[in-house]
Formats: C-alpha cells, structure tokens, sequence
C-alpha cells in the first residue's frame, strides 16, 4: 500500500528529529 509508505516515512521523519 503507498498509505503504508507515506505513513512510515513520516513516522521516520517524526523520530529522526
């Protein structure tokens, strides 16, 4: 699913910070 993707690379983007 591209959802699955966009969700997991903003989740990765909220914890790299």
């Amino acid at each position: 699913m591209l959802y699955s993707i966009i969700l997991v690379s903003y989740y990765f983007n909220v914890t790299c910070t």
